[in-house]
């Protein structure tokens, strides 16, 4: 059937045959990036502030500062990751004191005081690293002008007077709650 020849070709093991397999070269494909994606991933100025506090705090030896921003650190990155992306440092930071403070109540009304403190503790270096927080007051004068410039009257335009007021003040400054509260109590629809 099969020549002595080409049976000692076609059984040869392995390693013994010599593949002849044509070499892929790697080819470079331009990529092109919008200024949208390249504005994307600039780092956040708050992220490169808390990386830095992390680094000098661990140099010096501050434990508690270290551990604190290390979990704010881990919290920006998985609210990063999530499915909903529009979360920003600043709102993972608010949501954090947000979330510190009600556990500082719940652990001074257990009688836990020494758990409270420590709480607050962490509530004080957080704030540390975000923007001055605006007062009522002043919420109330950003609200009052954008009132007025976009003449809403009803609670019904509450989103359009949320939206300017929020493109007016910095992210981090106020949260939206106390925003709301005020845009409410303005058009006359206070709880």
């Amino acid at each position: 059937m099969f020549s002595v020849a080409f049976r000692a070709r076609a059984f040869k093991p392995v390693a013994a045959r010599v593949l002849c397999v044509p070499r892929v070269y790697a080819v470079q494909v331009p990529r092109f990036y919008s200024d949208a994606a390249a504005a994307s991933d600039a780092p956040n100025p708050l992220l490169t502030t808390l990386k830095t506090a992390m680094k000098e705090n661990m140099k010096s030896g501050d434990k508690a500062r270290v551990l604190v921003i290390k979990s704010l650190l881990s919290e920006i990155t998985y609210a990063g990751k999530a499915s909903n992306n529009s979360e920003t440092p600043e709102m993972v930071l608010l949501k954090a004191i947000k979330k510190r403070k009600d556990a500082s109540a719940a652990y001074k009304e257990g009688g836990r005081a020494e758990l409270g403190e420590q709480e607050d503790k962490e509530i004080a270096i957080i704030e540390s690293f975000l923007p001055r927080q605006l007062t009522p007051e002043e919420i109330d004068v950003v609200v009052e002008s954008a009132v007025t410039r976009l003449g809403a009257s009803s609670v019904k335009e509450m989103g359009k007077v949320m939206k300017a007021v929020e493109a007016e003040i910095a992210q981090g400054s106020a949260t939206k709650q106390a925003i709301s509260e005020s845009i409410k109590k303005r058009l006359g629809a206070a709880k």
